[in-house]
């Protein structure tokens, strides 16, 4: 009997009655395989957003964090990702100020946010605890030089952002319909999220918003972390609600 993956479970999970997004949050990139990369093309529940944590990429950095993987996995893995999967959407998380990472690790990091292009990325500042094994590590970096590498990762990634974004201009988008907006919900849209920060200013146009809206996510969106679709009209009775499921742990 063969062993249950989660090739199998996707597959199983597909092939349900209905129409909705399976959606793979928090995957580490020591587990993927070429088999993964092969299910996810080929169901097409299997929504083309991947959430896939990286850290860092610099090769100590990667040893220092005990993340099991390597520069050159990760940089073959993104690649093979892209190429298998057409139209994906990769959301990651990277860490700076982490003891140890010096200026040149930064630096790798850095041009690899700006080569890989990342559609959704956050950037978080390492914090030291007590009792941890990284709390007690030489090299800690102070709160100021983690703060302005922060800042520095995060602008690499707004131009990013805002290419991505001007790549949907024109283009249709399939949504998933949560709700209707509130008039006061409407009035205080802005691009603003809990690990970006503000990445546009305040929208001079925001005014013009009238009528009924509703909330929506794309395929690149998911829920309570990325962004959100605001969609003029009225849903039709029944048809709105979240039908997006999710699929942890690996």
């Amino acid at each position: 009997m063969e062993a249950t993956t989660i090739c199998t479970l996707l597959r199983e999970l597909n092939a349900l009655p209905g129409d909705f997004w399976i959606r793979l949050l928090y995957t580490h990139p020591a587990h993927w395989t070429d088999e993964l990369i092969r299910t996810i093309a080929e169901c097409p529940k299997v929504a083309r957003y991947v959430d896939i944590p990286l850290q860092h990429i610099h090769e100590n950095m990667l040893e220092r964090m005990r993340r099991e993987t390597s520069q050159q996995h990760i940089v073959d893995l993104v690649q093979r990702m892209r190429a298998g999967i057409p139209g994906i959407a990769l959301r990651t998380t990277f860490i700076v100020g982490f003891p140890g990472e010096t200026e040149a690790c930064f630096e790798t990091l850095l041009d690899f946010i700006r080569e890989a292009k990342f559609e959704r990325l956050g950037v978080f500042t390492y914090s030291q605890q007590e009792g941890t094994r990284a709390g007690g590590m030489a090299g800690q970096i102070p709160n100021p030089v983690k703060k302005r590498r922060c800042s520095l990762a995060m602008g690499a990634q707004h131009k990013i952002a805002v290419q991505v974004a001007e790549s949907f201009v024109g283009r249709t988008l399939r949504v998933l319909v949560e709700r209707e907006a509130s008039a006061k919900e409407i009035k205080s849209a802005r691009i603003h999220s809990w690990e970006h920060g503000l990445i546009r200013g305040e929208d001079r146009h925001a005014g013009q918003l009238k009528g009924r809206y509703l909330v929506a996510r794309g395929e690149a969106d998911a829920p309570d972390i990325d962004g959100r679709v605001y969609v003029r009209g009225i849903c039709p009775s029944g048809l709105c609600g979240c039908a997006d499921h999710w699929s942890h742990g690996l």
